[in-house]
Formats: structure tokens, sequence, C-alpha cells
């Protein structure tokens, strides 16, 4: 899925485009994170 929206998002020079890609992509990455966590706490 990251190799697609990688090869998406060099296709275009838009350095807005990329940066909203990267904080977007880190967001999900951190709620996965956190979820993680939370599930190895309670068990």
């Amino acid at each position: 899925m990251y190799c697609c929206l990688a090869m998406r998002f060099r296709g275009t020079n838009n350095i807005l485009t990329n940066l909203w890609a990267a904080i977007v992509f880190s967001t999900i990455l951190q709620d996965i994170f956190t979820i993680s966590s939370d599930s190895i706490k309670d068990s």
C-alpha cells in the first residue's frame, strides 16, 4: 500500500502534497502504535 502512495506522490512535484501525505501517514502510524500499546496493557 505504501509503495503505491510513494509512486503516486513521486509523480507530483507539489511539496505541500508530499508534506500532507507524510503527516497523514505518520498520524496513522501513531494511531496504530497507540492502539497496539493499549491492547498490550489490557491483556
